[in-house]
């Protein structure tokens, strides 16, 4: 993992070109984006019908990022073939190993570039609906932070992947549908002003784990096509380390 920090880039980037960034300033949040370098391992790990995604080990992140994390790794297991949506607990799984051990080690690795970055909430995030900010301005700091990332991580996909920060959403609003598996409501046209203030108050409880776009060539994986994969998770289940709740949106054009 090679930290290449460009924060401080953005920083000035945005005081350039944002005097009103006190408007701002409360809704961006740090991530760390990441790309795939070369493949160092080609032994596949499958759990039954379930085929390895991915790992983040909290071990090695630790080093950049200033948050309290657990220690340990996250393995990311998804069905190789699903033909329906939403997505069910029965399509995904997610381990959590306390210690490293030999099943963590024995899986398809890359070499990662990861960076410190920041993330802006998507424009139909609620966060962003109530704030009253202006949508312009919201756009041209995304498309600076997009532009930027993209350029030193030299990826040419539209969103990165990333850990942590607000998920970017291809469909306005991840959230939105993380509360609705949180909370257990069907998905539906209309929800009753009940049903929507219960989202309200679930959404800003959730935090992205992983975000993984499937448009990544070096990604060998043929499932939703051109799909990013939003991994989420409660932030009292985050701290009590507790890992068996957690949620997964599917997004396409």
């Amino acid at each position: 993992m090679n930290n290449i920090s460009f924060q401080n880039q953005i920083d000035e980037i945005i005081k350039e070109n944002f005097p009103h960034l006190k408007q701002l300033k409360n809704l961006l949040q740090p991530t760390l984006i990441f790309n795939l370098g070369e493949k160092i391992e080609t032994e596949n790990t499958k759990l039954n019908e379930l085929n390895f995604l991915g790992k983040i080990s909290f071990s090695e992140i630790k080093e950049i990022w200033e948050e309290k994390i657990p220690n340990g790794d996250l393995l990311f297991y998804l069905k190789k073939s699903i033909d329906h949506y939403p997505i069910t607990k029965n399509d995904y799984k997610v381990i959590f190993h306390k210690n490293a051990n030999t099943e963590s080690s024995r899986i398809v690795e890359f070499n990662i570039d990861i960076s410190k970055s920041y993330t802006i909430p998507s424009y139909q995030e609620n966060i962003i609906l109530d704030s009253n900010i202006n949508e312009q301005y919201r756009e041209e700091i995304e498309e600076i932070i997009t532009e930027t990332n993209s350029q030193i991580n030299n990826y040419e996909y539209d969103f990165a992947h990333q850990i942590f920060g607000n998920p970017q959403a291809i469909q306005g609003t991840v959230k939105f549908h993380w509360a609705l598996n949180y909370l257990g409501f069907p998905l539906k046209s209309d929800y009753s002003e009940f049903e929507l203030n219960k989202i309200k108050q679930e959404e800003e409880n959730l935090i992205l784990l992983l975000q993984l776009n499937l448009s990544d060539p070096k990604i060998e994986f043929e499932v939703f096509g051109d799909s990013v994969l939003y991994f989420g998770i409660h932030k009292t289940d985050f701290v009590n380390e507790n890992f068996e709740n957690i949620i997964l949106e599917v997004q396409n054009t």
